[in-house]
């Protein structure tokens, strides 16, 4: 069950990193781009995942 929902989890995680990321930057007045750009591509590739288990669900 985990292994199945493993990317959900990870997209969460990736999200909230993110969020945490961009209030971070508000906040300290200083842009880390490596942690809000690593969170976006991390979160595609979770949305990746879950279009392909999407399509393998329909078949």
């Amino acid at each position: 069950m985990i292994k199945k929902n493993l990317w959900l989890i990870l997209g969460v995680v990736a999200f909230i990193t993110l969020i945490m990321s961009i209030y971070m930057s508000y906040k300290t007045g200083k842009t880390e781009y490596a942690w809000i750009i690593g969170s976006m591509l991390f979160g595609i590739g979770c949305g990746s995942k879950y279009n392909k288990k999407k399509k393998e669900k329909e078949n």
